[in-house]
């Protein structure tokens, strides 16, 4: 990939976290009417999976190095931690829904 469009997909991915972090201070905000200490769990785990998330962005599309090269190591747990998240605001919708 080019420079630019490393930081294109570097720069999507941190939305695509950012918002699922944001639905997931929604769903938190909703969860402490139900369960305070469920909301709390929900707001801990999803947490730190976004700063893994986000620390994975930085790892896999770091910006330009001034010497010209650019780091590839490229895996699967960047998309499977940003699952996690989404799966965590799914888990978080059920107990709302169940409780």
């Amino acid at each position: 990939m080019t420079g630019t469009q490393t930081e294109r997909t570097r720069l999507a991915w941190t939305r695509s976290v950012l918002s699922m972090l944001g639905v997931v201070v929604v769903e938190v905000r909703v969860l402490l009417a139900v369960d305070g200490v469920v909301a709390l769990l929900v707001l801990a785990v999803g947490v730190l999976i976004a700063a893994a998330a986000l620390a994975g962005v930085a790892r896999r599309h770091p910006r330009r190095r001034p010497g010209g090269g650019l780091r590839r190591d490229l895996d699967g747990r960047l998309p499977a931690m940003v699952a996690a998240l989404a799966g965590l605001v799914g888990l978080g919708s059920l107990v709302l829904v169940l409780g």
